[in-house]
């Protein structure tokens, strides 16, 4: 039953477009007065959304492009450069040619000693594989181990990397010996390395790998005697080692060199890669790049001399020096026989006696001298594999993205999913058919330089190879907008994006070279979707069946972190004590947050990051975003469960009976907590108010007392039945995301918003960077919680007609014809407004805000002069929603004004009766002003308050909102609570329900209002010595570039503006220019061109102008 009621008290929900999964309570901490996000736990329950596909989205802790710490969260840097191999056992695939497709993870194995064959590539050098080995040589008999020749065959270890990679170069690590006082192993004697793709032996369809030999080497270990290696990390795609001296023959040989860094303690061999397919496109017999893609690692040692790794000598010099090595380092003792004719021959051991034994047993002159060697310890240290970096295509899945092809044989994943032999299938493409065109959306915006192909072997069509690859890449931007829900929405992509090529003039034609395997080097750029397609140059296989390019895996690589990512909070519940939704205020949002800047060592090569404020990286950016609801799409069965014979059976039931056996349930789980001395006692006056059991535990004050709860019956018995639901609990109705949030006077604090109050809340965060080696952190997050002043706000804009503007304040007469909604408004000219908030009572259930508010804050995107304020009541009706009957929408029907403030001629704003409103103090575009009464308190049934701002401002953006909030004076300072005006109806004197504008037509570009003197004389006289240039800047959405700029009539730049501002936003622009040439130097006396450059959304826009110099 116990759980049953916590079932009851944590509802379950799913939030829809985009579709999230359930509600997660542990992505936050609900407080009374705050929610915040400040642990580790909370960020790892959040979800990473696909901001152009709504129903792909992951959870962050299983997201691989984000980090969560106890510091916050922050994007995942991407390296180059990489050792892949200690990442192998975080990797699990289906294995489809050795295990039937069962799932295996990555890792090492070894046919000898397989539990140490992981230490070889753990990263940690002091650790190692070694053969299965006897702890001496006495018991090698008893317990050989595979340390003898037949045992050799064994000496073999894998290494599964757990996908396919494309790396440059495979290093072996060995101990090199005696070290000081430490013997730490040495390198084996022999072995041949191999790597496999992972394709099909014996092709195409036998149940092994093909292993393709990278080398066979035996490595002539000689303490002291090693080459000398430096490994450069820049060189290249992938850095590369380079290796000089220590005997080995050729600069590049494949040589045993010391490892930098270890001061000798391990030496190693490092062996570059080729293709392991074709890879040669002007057919010259050599692949026409370094590396390759592999999947498995094979090293097998083919040579050792075990226990007789070094004869010591005999007697007792040589028993000595044996006797002086580690045990790991004593080999073979050979006792000998002295025949007859004067041969020595070894004793062996037999079933009944040791060799040791029988030279005992021998006489004296028939014992021969005892042979003293030392033994061989081979051992691996690690195995690296050295790879392009970390694969940015790589189950792009796992990060909201994901990829279709539209018509065809489909399955363009397989193609990402790390495998080579699965793959996707593609028809050569046709203009005609609905087939052949793969798009990939890698989740995220990453820094590429590079991309490689491989493309699976099959023996039919072109082998598997692209007649013509044609590969198109995108950073997402937008050509025309997208409307996509699903995967299956991508074909939208192709007209939406601007798309370029990567596809080099001499791969677009492979029908000779047969190519499998190429890559494509470019500078840096931004990569986030990819279009693939198999083109016939010739178009003699356009569109046919059977013409198949078959796309093992494509894989992208480069450096740096996530161009921009967005985290999304679950939906946030706000709840009473009981569980139930209750609607809150949401004052302010605040956040922490960071900048981390990555930086690598020139000499060292050593990565580090540091944390600087974001302040002082202006291309890093930590964006929040909130919006909120009060909707939900409830779809529950309910249900009494009873106990009948020992079995649950199950009741259908309405809510309210179910919410009454959920009540009893809460009241019985609190009445077992409480001590003897507050349990209530039945028809008994527990609180000694003269009332008994007036006051049940239900969690409500029921007697007005104050007190919760305090007397009740006594509960004899736990209630005889539960209760248990069916369905979900869906989020609906959600608003518009809010503007980012920037901070208030240097903190990172500000005003919510969205719509409030609210009962669900909902915030996104976006991390992004112009810069690859930097990238913003979230710390925390905190909303602030409070009552509500007024249970309903609605605010309505409008334009004060010319009646309208007429009539002073004070007269209260008003009529409909003195306003108009505020549609096709001059730019250019300051207008009269006219701004109404339409007021609900206060939260009658808090007695901290029973007097409701009477402070007023209005907020334009311009300067704002207040006029005049009348105040009044609104009649009401109500009606249920036609899109959701559960919602009720407030409609004005009659005004009625009985009171006004008008501005004086001292500035100072009076009712009739001389009472003063006060002005507060704020910033020029605002009007904030307390009234020495309550605004909303004492209203009639059907009644809400109804305030009237007037006020004059300009507005230079299309569709800006005029914000409205309200406030107590005695509330915690900055505590305002904002008015909804979306779709609000807040007065029947206008038809607006909006608090946007909306902006006419103007002839010309979004320049406004260009003004400059024709003639100036920069002359040092103090007089004219600056040109002033001004204008107004009209619908720009956000900050865009933005030049003045200075030419002669012959085109050529001789001067440039300066401005107060780095970019361009709507409202005056004033820039200067001091008549000096880029040099300095004061231009020649003339005509010069003027021109005003924006870049905008679709093209720049320009204004020219002319400016005679005369001195």
């Amino acid at each position: 039953m116990k759980r049953l009621l916590k079932r009851k008290m944590a509802l379950f929900a799913v939030l829809f477009l985009p579709s999230f999964c359930l509600a997660q309570t542990n992505a936050y901490r609900l407080f009374g007065s705050s929610i915040r996000v400040d642990r580790a736990s909370h960020w790892e329950n959040w979800i990473y959304q696909n901001d152009l596909v709504s129903q792909l989205n992951v959870p962050i802790r299983d997201a691989d492009i984000f980090r969560v710490d106890a510091d916050g969260l922050r994007p995942t840097f991407f390296r180059r450069n990489i050792n892949v191999a200690p990442t192998a056992v975080d990797f699990t695939y289906p294995d489809l040619v050795r295990a039937n497709g069962d799932l295996v993870s990555g890792g090492a194995t070894a046919k000898s000693n397989d539990a140490l064959a992981n230490n070889i590539i753990d990263g940690d050098l002091s650790t190692f594989w070694e053969p299965d080995t006897p702890a001496d040589f006495g018991s090698r008999l008893t317990r050989p181990g595979d340390f003898h020749l037949d045992g050799l065959r064994d000496w073999e270890i894998e290494v599964d990397l757990g996908r396919l990679v494309f790396a440059d170069s495979l290093t072996i690590i060995f101990p090199a010996g005696q070290f000081e006082d430490e013997f730490l192993g040495e390198p084996v004697k022999a072995f041949v390395l191999f790597a496999s793709m992972g394709e099909r032996f014996p092709f195409p369809l036998g149940n092994n790998l093909k292993f393709s030999v990278i080398g066979q080497v035996s490595t002539g270990f000689v303490a002291g005697k090693l080459a000398q290696c430096v490994r450069d990390e820049s060189a290249g795609y992938a850095g590369e080692t380079r290796c000089e001296g220590g005997g080995g023959g050729e600069t590049g040989e494949v040589t045993l060199v010391p490892m930098p860094g270890t001061e000798g303690r391990y030496v190693q061999m490092t062996f570059p890669l080729l293709p392991l397919d074709r890879a040669d496109w002007d057919l010259d017999g050599r692949p026409d790049i370094n590396g390759a893609f592999i999947h498995y690692v094979r090293i097998k040692i083919t040579d050792s001399d075990l226990w007789r790794d070094a004869f010591l000598g005999s007697g007792e010099e040589a028993r000595l020096a044996y006797e002086a090595l580690s045990q790991d380092q004593r080999g073979a003792i050979i006792y000998q026989r002295q025949t007859a004719g004067g041969l020595l021959v070894d004793l062996q051991n037999d079933d009944n006696l040791t060799a040791a034994e029988k030279y005992q047993a021998l006489p004296e002159e028939k014992r021969g001298p005892t042979l003293y060697y030392s033994k061989e310890v081979p051992r691996i240290a690690e195995v690296q594999v050295w790879a392009k970096g970390d694969n940015y295509a790589l189950q792009p899945e796992k990060r909201g993205g994901a990829s279709f092809e539209n018509g065809g044989l489909g399955a363009p994943h397989l193609s990402t999913d790390g495998l080579y032999d699965s793959e996707w299938v593609a028809n050569t493409w046709s203009p005609v058919y609905l087939k052949g065109t793969a798009w990939y959306d890698l989740g995220a915006v990453f820094w590429v330089d590079n991309v490689s192909v491989v493309n699976k072997r099959i023996n039919q069509s072109h082998q598997g190879a692209f007649l013509g690859p044609d590969i198109l890449i995108s950073d997402g931007t937008l050509l025309k907008p997208v409307s996509m829900e699903d995967r299956e929405d991508f074909p939208q992509l192709e007209e939406s994006l601007k798309w370029d090529n990567i596809i080099s003039e001499e791969h677009v034609d492979n029908h000779g070279p047969v190519v499998r395997i190429f890559r494509e080097t470019f500078p840096y750029r931004k990569i986030r979707f990819l279009q693939i397609r198999d083109i016939d140059v010739t178009g003699n296989q356009s569109g046919r069946y059977g013409a198949l390019a078959t796309l093992a895996e494509i894989q992208l690589y480069g450096e740096g972190y996530p161009v921009s990512v967005w985290a999304y909070s679950p939906p946030i519940t706000l709840t009473d004590s009981r569980g139930n939704f209750i609607r809150k205020t949401l004052p302010r949002i605040a956040w922490e947050g960071d900048v981390i800047v990555r930086e690598t060592d020139p000499l060292t090569g050593q990565a580090s990051e540091r944390i600087e404020p974001l302040d002082l990286h202006p291309d890093v950016r930590l964006q929040v975003q909130t919006r909120t609801s009060d909707q939900t799409d409830t779809n529950f069965t309910y249900y009494q469960v009873v106990t009948v014979a020992g079995n649950e059976e199950r009741e259908e039931v309405t809510k309210e009976v179910y919410d009454e056996i959920a009540l009893e349930w809460t009241a019985w789980e609190i009445w077992q907590t409480l001590p003897a001395s507050q349990k209530h006692a039945s028809r008994t006056d527990d609180d000694g108010d003269g009332l008994t059991d007036e006051d049940r535990i239900d969690l409500i004050d029921n007697d007005g007392d104050g007190l919760v709860d305090e007397d009740g019956r006594k509960l004899r018995r736990a209630p005889r039945s539960s209760f248990d639901k069916d369905g979900e609990l869906a989020f609906v109705g959600w608003s518009e995301w809010s503007e980012s949030y920037l901070p208030t006077n240097g903190v990172n604090e500000a005003t919510i918003t969205s719509p409030n109050p609210r009962k669900f809340v909902q915030v996104r965060v976006n991390l992004s960077s112009e810069d690859p080696f930097k990238t913003a952190r979230i710390r925390s997050l905190r909303i602030e919680l409070a009552p509500p002043l007024s249970l309903e706000l609605a605010g309505e804009l409008a334009l004060l007609t010319d009646e309208g503007a007429t009539r002073v304040p004070t007269d209260l007469s008003v009529q409909t014809s003195d306003y108009t909604p505020p549609r096709n408004i001059d730019p250019l000219a300051s207008q009269q407004f006219a701004y109404f908030i339409r007021a609900a009572e206060p939260d009658p259930t808090d007695a901290t805000v029973r007097d409701g508010f009477n402070e007023v804050l209005v907020v334009a995107p311009r300067d704002a002069h207040l006029t005049g304020v009348r105040l009044g009541q609104v009649a009401i009706a109500q009606k249920p929603s036609l899109l959701n009957p559960e919602e009720v929408l407030t409609s004005a029907t009659t005004t009625k004004f009985d009171r006004a403030f008008v501005l004086g001629d001292d500035g100072v704003l009076r009712d009739v009766d001389g009472e003063i409103l006060e002005r507060m103090a704020t910033g020029a575009d605002s009007i904030w002003v307390r009234f020495h009464f309550s605004l909303n308190t004492d209203l009639s049934a059907g009644q809400h308050a109804l305030i009237e701002v007037q006020f004059e401002s300009q507005s230079f953006r299309e569709g800006i909102e005029f914000a409205s909030f309200v406030r107590s004076s005695d509330s915690e300072e900055g505590v305002f609570q904002r008015v909804d005006t979306a779709d609000k109806d807040a007065t029947e004197l206008v038809d607006s329900s909006t608090a946007q504008v909306s902006l006419m037509a103007l002839p010309g570009a979004l320049i406004q209002d260009v003004v400059l003197s024709p003639v100036f004389t920069p002359n040092g006289d103090g007089i004219n010595d600056e040109l002033l240039v001004h204008f107004v800047l009209l619908k720009v959405q956000e900050k865009r570039p933005l030049d003045v700029a200075f030419y002669d009539l012959g085109g050529r730049l001789v001067g440039q503006g300066q401005g107060s501002a780095v970019g361009g936003k709507v409202g005056t622009q004033a820039f200067v220019w001091d008549g000096r040439n880029m040099a300095g130097q004061l231009v020649p006396p003339g005509i010069y061109l003027c021109q005003i450059k924006l870049e905008a959304d679709e093209q720049a826009n320009k204004l020219t102008r002319l400016v005679h110099v005369a001195y």
